[in-house]
């Protein structure tokens, strides 16, 4: 299988989300300093707890890839690491091709978007991925060279008696 796209979140986005870290701990460790931890114990069990869980939840946010990956009978993975992927068969795959801009608000994460559609996003262009079963909206680095890889895979898979329609 070989990796068509694989985009992570740009660079404004990781450091907004790491300044945002950053005061969520400060704010954390501010009352505690300033109290000189005379907090009472149930509180500060709380402070304990919460800034491992803000830094871990910021971290797998910063960390987050958007891939699309094919392989040579035609077959797409999306994958939204380290959180999901789903294989579309070649014979699910209606068509491939760029999504224009202002279709669908911009956005992270797994989105569920209207009419069953589903999107993988980590910002930036997308593609859409129409099959049988449902429609994908999927961040790739650049459009129109991604749907062409995809497409050239789905005629090749096609004329070799697979079941792909770019």
């Amino acid at each position: 299988m070989r990796t068509v796209s694989s985009v992570g979140l740009e660079r404004m986005g990781r450091a907004v989300l790491c300044t945002v870290m950053g005061l969520a701990v400060a704010s954390i460790l501010l009352p505690l300093w300033l109290l000189g931890g005379d907090l009472g114990k149930g509180t500060l069990a709380l402070l304990i707890c919460v800034m491992p869980l803000t830094v871990c939840a910021v971290a797998s946010v910063v960390i987050m890839r958007t891939e699309i990956r094919q392989d040579e009978e035609g077959a797409v993975e999306l994958r939204l690491w380290p959180y999901c992927r789903r294989r579309l068969p070649a014979a699910s795959i209606l068509s491939v091709e760029p999504t224009d801009r202002w279709t669908y608000a911009a956005g992270y994460g797994y989105r569920f978007l209207g009419d069953g559609a589903r999107a993988l996003m980590t910002g930036g262009p997308t593609i859409t991925i129409r099959t049988t079963e449902r429609t994908w909206v999927v961040t790739a680095r650049d459009q129109r060279s991604v749907v062409e890889a995809l497409r050239l895979r789905l005629e090749s898979a096609d004329d070799d008696g697979g079941h792909g329609r770019p």
